[in-house]
């Protein structure tokens, strides 16, 4: 059962200049300079990175009806851990190998398509650093999860369900999480969801309140 991630891309944004300010030295051009020159030329101090593709606005310097376009730098020399330490697979493979040609070619193992846990620790820390305490969380949880096998990944999800299971057996579940599998975080996350059931009446009949 592979876990996928989802990167968020952080945006940034210069304000637009006043009418006021002087034109930068490289957004002159020449009378008579051809209008696609022109807007190849065009700079200004309105600069907008978005995650893919490039955006196009109306400059808002003292040329209005030419267009900055700018372009989309690499998400990985975006970001410096990720460039010092491209992500890989959980098998070890580097992220760019993972290609449809090799998928085509059989080459691609399930492995191939799960992400390493190491990856999200590292992950967990920026959130961590940053302040996102509950985001450091879930992805410290989804690393201890790649060490779960994909069968009792789905048994658990399975006696997570409403009235599938009693208090008992959720916190003996949340105990076996963290004492045999190494996985503090998604005990922790069981006994939060055996309170939670018992409080909303969720437990399963013949052990609620037991």
């Amino acid at each position: 059962m592979a876990l996928r991630l989802s990167t968020t891309l952080s945006f940034s944004r210069k304000p637009p200049p006043s009418r006021s300010t002087a034109m930068p030295p490289s957004a002159a051009t020449p009378p008579g300079t051809p209008r696609a020159s022109r807007l190849r030329q065009s700079r200004c101090a309105w600069t907008t990175w978005r995650g893919s593709g490039s955006l196009c606005r109306p400059c808002s310097c003292t040329r209005p009806s030419l267009l900055q376009c700018s372009p989309t730098p690499r998400l990985w020399k975006s970001r410096p851990i990720m460039a010092e330490d491209p992500p890989r697979t959980r098998s070890g493979r580097p992220l760019e190998d993972v290609t449809v040609e090799a998928l085509r070619a059989g080459t691609v193992a399930p492995s191939d398509l799960a992400i390493h846990a190491e990856t999200l620790l590292r992950q967990a820390r920026i959130a961590e650093e940053r302040g996102y305490r509950q985001l450091a969380r879930n992805y410290r949880r989804a690393a201890e999860l790649t060490r779960i096998p994909d069968a009792m990944l789905a048994g658990i999800y399975d006696r997570l369900r409403p009235r599938r299971s009693s208090y008992v057996e959720l916190l003996t579940l949340a105990q076996e999480m963290a004492a045999l599998h190494d996985a503090p975080e998604t005990g922790a996350y069981i006994r939060a969801a055996a309170e939670a059931y018992r409080d909303e009446g969720l437990l399963r009949s013949d052990g609620a309140g037991s």
